[in-house]
């Protein structure tokens, strides 16, 4: 684990050098994560007090497989807040602002 750990700052120290100056939050590219970083990052969001997946109770497995597939498809992307030094995954804005 050490490694991965080591392997991820060293992605996110040159993803930090694209941010720009005036942003708090950066995107994380799913792809530059390790596997064991990835599942983890998961497995921390989905078992967040107060997540609430609706009226349906889903297991763990379940609900990081469910946020696996999101960020995969692009439909949730993972976000570093340089403030707090906190990561999460965000739902994308799909919206379609409309024809003026």
């Amino acid at each position: 684990m050490a490694i991965a750990a080591r392997k991820f700052s060293i992605i996110f120290l040159l993803l930090l050098r694209s941010v720009p100056h005036n942003s708090t939050t950066m995107k994380i590219p799913w792809q530059s994560l390790s596997e064991a970083a990835l599942a983890g990052l998961i497995q921390e969001f989905v078992t967040r007090e107060g997540t609430e997946y609706g009226a349906v109770a889903f297991n763990l497995e379940e609900k990081t497989h469910q946020v696996r597939l999101q960020i995969q498809a692009g439909e949730a992307e993972i976000e570093f807040d340089l403030e707090t030094q906190t990561t999460t995954v965000t739902m994308v804005d799909t919206a379609i602002p409309p024809n003026p």
